[in-house]
């Protein structure tokens, strides 16, 4: 059976005993580089409450997408930026105490979004991209950090991916939304290389980030779209592929899933950026709501991890006005923090965050945080978990 795979978007600040020695040596803005960093002896880092202050590495031009995964079945998630930029997908290999960046591939779109799948028969994880204006691409492995240029499927506006098994045939299969027609497309994994058009359905207005989760409890993906256009969610059930809508406070920027109560069944958040909130919706949408208050703050992107491992999922998200990344604590009610400033830890960021991602990068049990900042000095961002 197909693996089942939604992508996690989060970020925050750290201490206690890091995984690097950090050299005093920083950029202006208090980067270290990976040229400053020792990894032969720990160090204590006192006042550490979330993350290790953070790592950069450069990244090529206009980066606007971020995946996180083994690519070259070491054990160890890697990382793969998409630059709209240079048209190319970029990886950077995780050696368990940095990254090294690998070889960049053209590819024939521009990827402002991407997922990783297994769509060949073979055992390597390929990738799939969108361009937002035309395209969905198929990039094939080829061996360890080497992707082919793959097939392309014709869409109007592909605004976001996910990748799960939605009709239960054992391959991974394409799901995507389409802002422009008020769609979400399916594509089944044919396990050749290949994707096949199967399902369409009419959903929300101007459909954007979608997660792939379970939230009816079968074997096949079903996925939740957050509908930039209105104050609204949709949910879809693969073994229908039937919309259902839902209302929400405030028009929603992006939505991740996790099981957040004592119930156990999948919780859905959005993010509400000009209400300044997190509005969490129980049992896949068949529950009620809670709010979480995000003070001052404008979330944009985030995602659900258990940073301070107290068996509770947290949410880290980005914060456009900061620009920052913000760190709350789960309260195990589907709510974070306690609606005040003191409850949030805020970690003020060099440019503004186009993708965030959250894996357990060093092996220490605990998750850390990849960031794609553009700018001027486009850049992967890491953030290793306090000890």
């Amino acid at each position: 059976m197909a693996r089942m795979r939604w992508l996690l978007f989060l970020v925050a600040m750290g201490g206690c005993q890091a995984l690097f020695r950090l050299d005093p040596l920083r950029e202006p803005d208090g980067a270290v580089q990976p040229a400053d960093l020792g990894i032969d002896m720990p160090l204590d880092a006192p006042g550490c409450s979330v993350f290790l202050p953070r790592v950069d590495y450069p990244a090529m031009s206009l980066p606007a997408s971020l995946v996180i995964f083994d690519v070259n079945g070491d054990t160890r998630p890697d990382v793969v930026l998409g630059s709209a930029g240079s048209r190319a997908v970029q990886a950077f290999k995780n050696t368990g105490t940095s990254f090294e960046a690998q070889g960049a591939y053209s590819t024939t779109v521009a990827p402002t979004t991407i997922a990783s799948g297994q769509f060949t028969s073979d055992i390597n994880p390929d990738l799939v991209i969108a361009d937002g204006t035309a395209a969905i691409q198929l990039l094939p492995a080829q061996g360890s950090f080497s992707f082919a240029t793959g097939n392309m499927y014709a869409m109007t506006t592909p605004s976001a991916l996910a990748v799960g098994d939605y009709n239960g045939d054992g391959h991974d299969d394409v799901v995507a939304t389409d802002s422009s027609q008020n769609q979400v497309r399916a594509w089944s994994g044919m396990n050749d290389g290949t994707l096949a058009s199967t399902d369409v359905a009419v959903i929300g207005s101007n459909p954007g980030r979608i997660v792939a989760t379970s939230l009816d409890g079968d074997a096949k993906a079903d996925f939740a779209i957050a509908d930039t256009g209105s104050q609204q969610y949709t949910t879809v059930l693969g073994n229908q592929f039937q919309p259902t809508s839902g209302s929400l406070l405030d028009v929603p920027a992006d939505v991740a899933a996790a099981a957040l109560d004592t119930a156990g069944s999948v919780d859905l958040v959005f993010a509400l950026p000009a209400a300044g909130r997190l509005e969490t919706v129980f049992d896949g949408g068949t529950g009620g709501t809670k709010m979480s208050l995000t003070p001052g703050q404008s979330p944009e992107l985030l995602a659900l991890a258990d940073f301070d491992k107290d068996g509770m999922d947290d949410v880290v998200f980005y914060d456009g006005t900061g620009p920052a990344i913000v760190e709350m604590r789960g309260n195990g009610d589907g709510t974070f923090g306690d609606g005040s400033a003191a409850s949030e830890r805020v970690i003020a960021l060099p440019a503004h965050a186009v993708a965030i991602g959250a894996a357990d990068f060093n092996n220490d049990q605990r998750p850390d945080v990849a960031v794609a900042l553009a700018g001027t000095m486009p850049r992967l961002a890491i953030f290793s978990a306090c000890p």
